[in-house]
């Protein structure tokens, strides 16, 4: 799936979130307002890329996005077992790293620990093995003329390298970036079945839709009932369309006046009776940071993600790709968000998970 992403920098000296942000959100019919964050590093450490990378040409090298907070937990399985092994730690290993060297790893630790981050991590972690390289080859670190093509010569190039206190701050950054890999999955796009529809493709030329074009409704319930495969979809009593999916429900909204854009809405509550707080509104804001579509709001005490596609030139594939991406960012983001601030989820995660009709 490919995307056009346009990213207008508004303010680059803002001194805290303010009321801007959160009061708009709920207005555009497409995109969001982000705050970065400020920080006296000098990496961005947000994803995804393409927006760290965008937003960092405008910041004159030292502001840094709100960072996520690292867990031992998120580190590879593996690699946990091989630190505990090798550092010698008793009981699961995530834990016992976190006792011996704290809630987020310092200098100390990739000193004592960097054979087995080399061997069990960076060896098998493409993204984050290319990006020590560059970054020790830029300093002019290790083995000069040695080859980094491959993953064995990268590998081999980090060998050569000392255990200094430039390769030290190098791979402390990525392994905290890596375990603050918090981000919702993004779904691959798939190609329609069979019997899906065609794109949808209003006669603007004509100004009304051509004898063969469906109407959004009916697009829109033939690909949902080719999605999901089933015969007959349900509305509730505003016309939507309800999909449970895990704890969250997600519901599809058709909008199709004349005197607005033709737009498919998908809304997901993920949060009641949540209190706000200025901790609350930086993870929302560090959400819209992340998300591909759509955008995280507080509105009172409720949560929600909100996302709208123009729906004139539509395929099923795009619809589908659009659903599969906000139902699982929704299912994804409403139990972490429950997990740290409270609130009710839509469902409860011990309930049978799965998307229901």
């Amino acid at each position: 799936m490919r995307t056009l992403l346009v990213c207008v920098p508004l303010r680059l000296d803002t001194g805290e979130v303010g009321r801007c942000p959160r009061t708009l959100h709920p207005r555009p019919s497409i995109g969001r307002l982000t705050l970065p964050g400020r920080d006296t590093g000098s990496r961005w450490e947000v994803e995804p890329p393409h927006i760290r990378a965008r937003l960092r040409r405008y910041a004159a090298g030292g502001s840094q996005l709100a960072r996520y907070r690292f867990s031992w937990e998120n580190l590879p399985a593996g690699l946990l077992r091989a630190l505990a092994r090798d550092l010698d730690l008793n009981g699961p290993p995530a834990a016992a790293l976190r006792d011996l060297y704290g809630a987020r790893p310092k200098e100390q630790f990739i000193t004592e620990a960097w054979p087995t981050l080399l061997e069990e991590w960076l060896a098998r972690e493409r993204k984050s093995r290319v990006a020590v390289v560059e970054e020790l080859r830029s300093r002019g670190l290790g083995a000069a003329g040695v080859k980094v093509k491959t993953a064995a010569e990268q590998v081999g190039y980090l060998r050569s390298c000392r255990n200094a206190t430039t390769l030290r701050k190098t791979v402390l950054t990525e392994l905290i970036l890596a375990g603050e890999a918090d981000l919702a999955p993004v779904p691959n796009s798939k190609p329609p079945a069979a019997d899906s529809p065609q794109t949808r493709v209003e006669n603007v030329d004509v100004g009304e839709a051509d004898g063969d074009t469906p109407s959004l409704k009916d697009f829109v319930d033939q690909t949902f009932r080719s999605v999901l495969q089933i015969s007959e979809l349900q509305r509730d009593d505003d016309g939507d369309i309800p999909v449970r999916s895990g704890s969250s429900m997600l519901y599809v909204r058709v909008q199709d006046n004349d005197d607005k854009p033709s737009l498919v809405i998908f809304i997901c509550p993920l949060l009641t009776q949540v209190a706000r707080s200025p901790e609350l509104l930086d993870s929302l804001n560090e959400i819209n940071l992340q998300i591909t579509l759509g955008r995280v709001v507080l509105t009172e005490d409720r949560v929600a993600l909100e996302a709208e596609i123009l729906a004139d030139t539509l395929s099923p594939v795009e619809l589908r790709w659009a659903f599969d991406y906000v139902r699982s960012a929704a299912d994804y983001f409403d139990s972490k968000l429950a997990a740290r601030f409270g609130g009710t989820t839509m469902f409860s995660e011990e309930e049978e998970h799965g998307v229901e009709v």
